[in-house]
């Protein structure tokens, strides 16, 4: 283990954003509580904080994640209270930034990135297909547009689809164009995908799409990602930039080089180690 000064500490719902950056820094990773530790704690989205009891030497760095700051948002009385825990705050773009900033919370855009980098584009699939998250659970449906998914695959019935997240709750639907993948990890649903498609009510830092921007691929939008098509959540909006990527004569390399310089993991240990 390279770094025995700090532990990173995650919350229930976030234990893989905990044990991939564990790993890239090269420090241990708990869940649950933390008492009485000396050592320096990097915490990974709100969940959990409540449980950390440590020594007065002790810093701690909050990193804050899209669902962070709606959280923050609806109960805004904690903030005090969270500010006077932490001593150091970090998130995930500039646009959860500026939201921060509004809650009176100064935070430095310091993406969590992938535990697998892509060092160079790959080849695409042979012929189109797109990628399509599907949220974790019915409840969240309406924050990701799942309205839109099957529609989009029906009305476009000569184009391939994959569905990866939590297909469950739509299996029920038939439609022939349709790979139902279920959790898949992002390199496999890059390879098999050229046009990776993410719509949401609110964004943090999207791996997957800046994984496929790495990869070379199509990245279709509603939330603002260096390299993505940017598109409202509508069936015939997003059917038209789909239309768009598939008469292109070839892809922009400008977004890949971009994503490969800016995301790596000796820039992000740099940053985290300096924070101590």
């Amino acid at each position: 283990m390279e770094n025995e000064t700090m532990i990173v500490t995650s919350g229930l719902p976030n234990p893989h954003h905990g044990n991939e950056t564990a790993m890239i820094l090269g420090c241990e990773h708990r869940q649950g509580a933390i008492l009485n530790e000396k050592k320096n704690l990097y915490q990974i989205g709100l969940w959990g904080l409540e449980n950390l009891i440590w020594s007065p030497e002790t810093k701690v760095i909050l990193h804050w994640l899209g669902s962070d700051i709606l959280m923050a948002k609806s109960l805004p009385i904690w903030i005090p209270v969270i500010n006077g825990i932490v001593d150091a705050h970090l998130c995930q773009s500039e646009e959860n930034q500026k939201e921060l900033k509004e809650l009176g919370i100064d935070a430095k855009v310091v993406p969590l990135p992938p535990l697998f980098l892509i060092p160079k584009p790959i080849p695409l699939p042979n012929h189109h297909r797109i990628g399509i998250y599907m949220p974790p659970d019915s409840n969240s449906a309406d924050f990701y547009y799942q309205s839109l998914n099957i529609p989009l695959a029906r009305l476009m019935p000569d184009d391939d689809f994959l569905f990866y997240g939590n297909t469950d709750i739509a299996r029920n639907f038939k439609t022939n164009n349709i790979v139902w993948g279920g959790w898949m990890d992002n390199r496999a649903i890059i390879s098999n995908c050229s046009i990776l498609i993410r719509m949401t009510k609110h964004d943090g830092f999207p791996k997957t799409l800046a994984e496929g921007l790495m990869a070379g691929r199509w990245v279709i939008s509603n939330y603002f990602l260096k390299g993505a098509i940017f598109c409202q959540p509508d069936v015939e909006e997003i059917k038209k930039e789909i239309n768009s990527c598939v008469e292109a004569v070839k892809m922009d390399s400008a977004p890949a080089e971009y994503w490969r310089k800016n995301l790596n993991h000796k820039k992000f240990k740099t940053a985290i180690v300096g924070l101590f």
